[in-house]
């Protein structure tokens, strides 16, 4: 997962939802974590763009529905980035809850 701070530069791509469990099927710890967090972003890094992808889509029982995003962020080059349109309603970074204090 991830979370922008201010000044980032670059767009979320995907998103984890708001509440309730991201788990389809399986066994996940944490996912009251990933609410609310970007799951995928493309960040400017000089003048490129990195696809950053906070899961493993390669690494899954069923791959075929993730395929999608690896193939995605292969080919997502420098022209398609240039035509994406930003949406800044699309994700805003949760508010950071307070640090834990350590044992």
């Amino acid at each position: 997962m991830f979370n922008t701070l201010e000044g980032f530069e670059g767009s979320v791509l995907a998103k984890y939802q708001s509440d309730g469990s991201p788990l389809l099927s399986g066994y996940l710890l944490g996912e009251k974590h990933l609410n609310g967090m970007a799951a995928a972003l493309d960040v400017k890094h000089g003048t490129g763009h990195v696809v950053l992808i906070g899961f493993r889509p390669q690494w899954r029982g069923q791959p075929v529905g993730t395929f999608r995003v690896v193939f995605n962020a292969v080919l997502y080059g420098r022209d398609v980035a240039a035509r994406a349109r930003p949406n800044p309603a699309f994700w805003t970074p949760p508010k950071a809850s307070p640090p834990r204090a350590s044992k």
